[in-house]
């Protein structure tokens, strides 16, 4: 469903990967309550914020 490269929406402008001709972006910002770290539970599919808040 989902392939690389993972571009995050946030970080200092001018890093990270670089965009080229044909790459298909989904574009899914998530606003956190409390951490913006994230977490895969074991069905490797779920992803939940890593303090447990509302996401």
């Amino acid at each position: 469903l989902h392939e690389g490269p993972d571009v995050p929406n946030y970080g200092p402008a001018g890093r990270g990967p670089r965009l080229q001709t044909g790459m298909t972006l989904a574009i899914e910002p998530m606003i956190n309550v409390g951490t913006w770290q994230v977490r895969v539970l074991e069905n490797k599919w779920t992803v939940v914020t890593g303090d447990g808040k509302l996401s």
